[in-house]
C-alpha cells in the first residue's frame, strides 16, 4: 500500500482465513516464504463475457455480468438484487464489473473479490447507483457482500436549510436480497447471535418472517427518528415475526434480532447471516421452502425510508452454500489487534507510543471504577440517543450540546466526526489493544462515508464531497438529522449564529479516514480522503468562473469602498484565500486545508499535494510575521491558529520521514529552503506561544462559554510545544508546555463535563508526551532556523501570472453550468 523513501515496505494489507478454532488468542506473524515450494496456481477464476466463474472447494460460483448482483451457488442456490420505490419506476443498466484474484504465499487460491455497479434510471433520469462488493473465498466458498444505493442528485430546496423531504430524495419500497432454491428448503431459525445458542435453540419451520420495527431500546422513540412530517412515526417496540410448522403459526415479538438462517438443501445446507439488522432498521426477512428475502428497507415496518440527495444506504450480508458454517466466518473479524511496541519500532504512525498507556488522560477515557469506556460512555450514549436505524447507526450522540437544555425528553444533537472520533479510536484501539475501539471505528467509519458526506458533483463545487457540519450548537436538530441546519431550528441562538448554509471548511476531519484506509485497506475510506482534498481545493483555490471570483472576492472582505472602510460588495465570510494578495486565513478552515493535503499526499505519494500544502503555509505564516498584529488575546476569534500549526508540524514529520533533504549537499535547494523557511515559521510562532500562551481559562470574561471544552483545546498548544521542543531543545518550550500540563491533565480529569463527547474526543485526538514526539524530527533538524521568507519564490505566483492562468483554464460552459448550480432561476434561461 505504501513504501517508505527507500523502497521498503511501510504499509501493507493482509487477507487470510482463520479456521473457527482460532477464536481464542492466536498470535499472528509474517514470515518469508521466499523459500517454499510454490505449487502451480489453479485455473480457478475464468472470465468470458456474460460471467465470472469461480471454483471454490464446496463447488463452483457464477457471477452473471450482465445482471446486478446474480449469482448462481453450488446445489441450485441463485441470487438476485429487488429494489423498488414508492411510485417510482426502477430499471437496472447492465453492470460494470471488476474483479480481482487473491492467491496466499504459497501461491494457493485465496479469495476473488468482486464489484459491480449498476446505474438505475428513475422517471428517465440517471440518478441513483447501486453498488455490491463481493469477496468469495475459495476454501469455504463463504461470500462476503456489500450492497449500496446511492442517490446521486443534489439537493432542490434553496436556502441553506437541509431538511428531510427535499423534492430530490427518493423513497425505498425495497432493497432486498433474493435466495432461490430448490430442494428441501427446510428452515433452521434462530434469532441468537452465538453459536452455541444457535445450536441449542434451532427449530425447523416451513416458513419464517421477521421485521424489525425499531432498535427496541428504552428510547426507541426518541426524536431523533423524525421524519419528513417532523414527527416520530415508529410503530412498533423492537421486532415482530411469525414460523409456520405443518400448517400451526406461531407468532412472536424480541426486541434486538440478529437473525442466522439455515436452510437444509437436498446435499448440504444454505446460510445466511446479516450485519446489524436491528441496528440499521427497518430491516426483514421472508424464508419459505422455495426463497429467501432478506430486505433492507422492509415496507412492513411501516417505517419510511427516505435517500436523501448525495446520501448512501449501504448493508453488509454474509451467506454460504455448505455443510457446516460460523457465525463467525460471514463477518469480517474485527477481533485483531497490533503489537504495539513492533508499531512504535516502526515509526509509522506519528506520536504514537507505549509510553501514552501511563499518560495521565488514559484515566479520563476508561472509567476508574474499571467499567469499560466502551460500555459505560460510548454505548450508554448511544442508547441515551437512540443513535439506531440505518441513517444513525455509528454516529455519535452530542451530548455537550444538552448542557444547559431544560425541556422533556432527549436533546437531540449529531456529531458528525467532529475533531476527527475515527482518528481517536483507532487511536486508542492501537495503544491497548482493546478491539472495542476498533468496533466505534468501524461504525463511525460506516456512518461518516455513507451520511456525512455529501455524495454529489451536481450541487455548488464549495459543497460536491464535503463533509456535513455536526447540529448546529444549541438547538435540537430537527428534521435536518445529520445535516446541520434545519427550518425548524430557532435562530440566533449565539453570536454571529448563521442558521444555513452547506459544508464548510472549518469542518473537515481527514486523519481518521486516511489511517482508516492504511489500517484496513477500505478504498472507500482513500477515496473519501482524496474526495474531501478535492473540496477544500474548490473552496480556497475556486472554482475557474468569474461569478465564484466575485464571490471569493467577497468572502476574502478585500474589496472597499475608496476612502472608507465600507465593504464594496457586502461581508463575506471571510474564510478564503484572497484572490488579491494570495493570503490564507489564519484559521482552522486553512489548519484543515493543509491537513487534509498531508493526509491525501501520504496515502498517494503524488507530490502535487504535497506542494500545495507548502503553498498554503507559505501564505499564511512567516518567521517575518509580526505577531502582534494577529491579536491572539481575542481568543473567540483566533484560537484555532492552533490548528494550523498543528498542520505545520504534521508537514514537518512527514518530510523528515521522507527524506526529502539534500543531506549530503552543502547547498540547499529550493525544496529544502521550502521546509527551512516552514520550520522558521513555525519555531517563530511556537516562540511566541511559549512566552505569552496560557491556559483559555485564565481569561474566561473573554469568553462566550467559558467550560471545559477550551481546556479539551488547551492540549494542542501542548502538542505544539513538545513539538518545537523537540525541533529546539528550547527549555522555555518545555517549561510552558509542562506548565500547561500541569494545568490541563487534573482540570480534565476533576471536571464534571469529562465525559461529554467532544471533550472525549478532544483528548483522543490530542493527547501526546515527550516520548511521544522525540525523534520525529531528525531530518528536518539540521536545517537552519533562520531563512529568508520565500514569499518571492516563484510558486508563489504574482498577481498577472495567476490572471493568465485563469483566462488559460476558463470555459464559459463551465461557468453557464456553475451559474444554473448557483442561481436556478437560470436553468430555466439556459434549458438546464
Amino acid at each position: 500500500m505504501q513504501l517508505w523513501p527507500d523502497q521498503s515496505i511501510k504499509w501493507m494489507s493482509c487477507e487470510g482465513v482463520f479456521p473457527s478454532a482460532a477464536e481464542t488468542n492466536t498470535s499472528l506473524y509474517i514470515t518469508d516464504a521466499s523459500k517454499a515450494v510454490e505449487p502451480k496456481r489453479l485455473n480457478w477464476v475464468v472470465k468470458t463475457d456474460k460471467t465470472i466463474t469461480i471454483k471454490t472447494n464446496v463447488g463452483v460460483i457464477s457471477v452473471d455480468l450482465t445482471k446486478f448482483c446474480s449469482l448462481k451457488l453450488p446445489h441450485k442456490v441463485s441470487t438476485v438484487c429487488q429494489l423498488e420505490f414508492v411510485d417510482k419506476k426502477a430499471t437496472f443498466n447492465s453492470p460494470h464489473t471488476e474483479y480481482e484474484v487473491v492467491y496466499d504465499s504459497q501461491q494457493r487460491p485465496l479469495c476473488c473479490h468482486i464489484s459491480q455497479t449498476s446505474n438505475v434510471i428513475i422517471d428517465n433520469l440517471l440518478c441513483v447507483k447501486v453498488n455490491a462488493k463481493l469477496a468469495i473465498y475459495y476454501t469455504n466458498g463463504n461470500i462476503i457482500t456489500n450492497v449500496s444505493l446511492h442517490n446521486t442528485r443534489s439537493i432542490a430546496t434553496w436556502g441553506g436549510k437541509w431538511d428531510l423531504g427535499d423534492e430530490n430524495s427518493l423513497y425505498i419500497k425495497s432493497l432486498a436480497l433474493i435466495f432461490n432454491y430448490e430442494g428441501k428448503g427446510q428452515q433452521l431459525f434462530t434469532l441468537s447471535q452465538e453459536d452455541k445458542k444457535r445450536q441449542e435453540d434451532k427449530k425447523p419451520y416451513d416458513y419464517a418472517q421477521l421485521t424489525q420495527y425499531s432498535s427496541g431500546g428504552d428510547n426507541w422513540q426518541s426524536e431523533n427518528h423524525k421524519t419528513r412530517r417532523n414527527k416520530v412515526e415508529l410503530q412498533h417496540k423492537g421486532a415482530k415475526g411469525s414460523v409456520i410448522l405443518k400448517g400451526q403459526t406461531t407468532e412472536f415479538e424480541t426486541l434486538r434480532s440478529q437473525p442466522f438462517i439455515e436452510i437444509a438443501l437436498e446435499q448440504s445446507n444454505l446460510f445466511i447471516q446479516a450485519q446489524h439488522f436491528w441496528q440499521k432498521y427497518p430491516c426483514g426477512l421472508r424464508s419459505s421452502s422455495k426463497r429467501t428475502v432478506i430486505d433492507f428497507a422492509d415496507q412492513k415496518s411501516g417505517c419510511e425510508v427516505e435517500l436523501q440527495p448525495g446520501e448512501i444506504k449501504s448493508h453488509t450480508l454474509g451467506f454460504s452454500v455448505a455443510n457446516e458454517c460460523s457465525l463467525t466466518q460471514l463477518k469480517l473479524s474485527n477481533c485483531i489487534s497490533l503489537d504495539l511496541s513492533n508499531t512504535q519500532q516502526s515509526q509509522a504512525i506519528p506520536f504514537l507510543t507505549e509510553s501514552l498507556l501511563q499518560h495521565p488522560l488514559q484515566n479520563l477515557f476508561h472509567d476508574p471504577n474499571g467499567e469499560s469506556s466502551y460500555d459505560h460512555k460510548w454505548l450508554a450514549k448511544r442508547e441515551a440517543l437512540d443513535e439506531f436505524g440505518w441513517r444513525n447507526f455509528g454516529d455519535l450522540f452530542a451530548d455537550h450540546e444538552a448542557a444547559h437544555y431544560e425541556g422533556d425528553g432527549i436533546f437531540v444533537s449529531h456529531y458528525n466526526n467532529q475533531y476527527d472520533p475515527l482518528f481517536g479510536f483507532l487511536k486508542l484501539w492501537i495503544l491497548t489493544g482493546k478491539s472495542e475501539y476498533k468496533t466505534l471505528a468501524d461504525d463511525l467509519f460506516d456512518h461518516t462515508f455513507n451520511i456525512d458526506i455529501y455524495h454529489t458533483v451536481f450541487d455548488k463545487p464549495e459543497y460536491n464531497k464535503g463533509l456535513f457540519w455536526h447540529t448546529d450548537h444549541y438547538v435540537p436538530a430537527e428534521t435536518a438529522s445529520h445535516r446541520t441546519y434545519s427550518v425548524h431550528q430557532e435562530c440566533d441562538v449565539y453570536i454571529d449564529h448563521i442558521g444555513g448554509g452547506g459544508p464548510g471548511s472549518h469542518h473537515c476531519y481527514s486523519t481518521g479516514l486516511a489511517f482508516y484506509y492504511l489500517l484496513t485497506g477500505n478504498q472507500k475510506a482513500k477515496q473519501a480522503t482524496v474526495d474531501l482534498a478535492q473540496w477544500m481545493q474548490q473552496i480556497y483555490e475556486g472554482d475557474g468562473t468569474l461569478l465564484g471570483l466575485v464571490i471569493r472576492a467577497k468572502n476574502a472582505n478585500y474589496l472597499k469602498f475608496p476612502l472608507s472602510n465600507k465593504l464594496l460588495l457586502g461581508s463575506g465570510t471571510g474564510v478564503v484565500r484572497n484572490v488579491f494578495t494570495n493570503k490564507y486565513p489564519l484559521d482552522r478552515g486553512t489548519g484543515n486545508n493543509v491537513n487534509v493535503l498531508l493526509d491525501s499526499f501520504d496515502i498517494s505519494q503524488q507530490q502535487s499535494y504535497l506542494r500545495q500544502a507548502e503553498f498554503v503555509i507559505l501564505n499564511t505564516i512567516s518567521s517575518q510575521d509580526d505577531i502582534s498584529k494577529r491579536d491572539f488575546n481575542n481568543i473567540e476569534e483566533t484560537w484555532f491558529y492552533t490548528v494550523f500549526l498543528q498542520a505545520v508540524a504534521k508537514y514537518l514529520y512527514l518530510i523528515s520521514q521522507g527524506g526529502a533533504m539534500n543531506k549530503s549537499s552543502a547547498k540547499l535547494t529550493v525544496k529544502d529552503k521550502t521546509t527551512s523557511a516552514i520550520k522558521a515559521a513555525f519555531i517563530h510562532y511556537a516562540t511566541w506561544m511559549s512566552e505569552n500562551e496560557t491556559h483559555y481559562l485564565a481569561n474566561k470574561d473573554s469568553l462566550e462559554y467559558p467550560n471545559d471544552t477550551w481546556t479539551g483545546q488547551d492540549l494542542r498548544k501542548i502538542q505544539i510545544l513538545l513539538c518545537a521542543f523537540e525541533l529546539t531543545h528550547s527549555e522555555t518550550m518545555l517549561r510552558k508546555a509542562n506548565e500547561l500540563s500541569d494545568y490541563v491533565y487534573p482540570s480534565l480529569l476533576s471536571s464534571k463535563e469529562r465525559n461529554y463527547t467532544r471533550i472525549q474526543v478532544l483528548s483522543m485526538q490530542n493527547f501526546v508526551d515527550l516520548p511521544s514526539v522525540k525523534n520525529y524530527f531528525e531530518g528536518v533538524k539540521q536545517l537552519a532556523e533562520k531563512q529568508q521568507d520565500l514569499s518571492g519564490l516563484k510558486q508563489n505566483k504574482r498577481y498577472f501570472a495567476r490572471v493568465i492562468t485563469f483566462l488559460k483554464q476558463y470555459s464559459i460552459s463551465r461557468e453557464i453550468g456553475l451559474l444554473c448550480v448557483r442561481i436556478p432561476a437560470f436553468k430555466k434561461v439556459f434549458n438546464k
